[in-house]
């Protein structure tokens, strides 16, 4: 995979089963991972709240990355991906 300046990057799955197709932005998928690592940190402090709130988001944020790992109409995890750039308009 190929990361280009000054792009943005789409990327397009289909579904092998259903053959449904969704599209999401690289960059969401680099902000929920993000969450969930922030959500982790959180869960190692000694501050009883941090931890609740921290597991709660957490488990948000896991749910949320599951479209990016399956498919939304069947449920299954046999999809293709594929990269498509875009310029990035100013």
């Amino acid at each position: 995979m190929t990361k280009e300046k000054n792009k943005i990057e789409e990327i397009k799955c289909k579904c092998n089963q259903c053959k449904k197709v969704w599209h999401y932005l690289k960059e969401e998928e680099k902000k929920i991972n993000a969450q969930i690592g922030w959500s982790a940190c959180g869960q190692m402090t000694c501050c009883l709240p941090l931890q609740l709130y921290s597991k709660n988001e957490g488990g948000k944020w896991e749910q949320q990355k599951d479209k990016f790992k399956k498919c939304p109409g069947c449920g299954s995890h046999d999809i293709t991906k594929k990269s498509i750039y875009h310029d990035k308009k100013e």
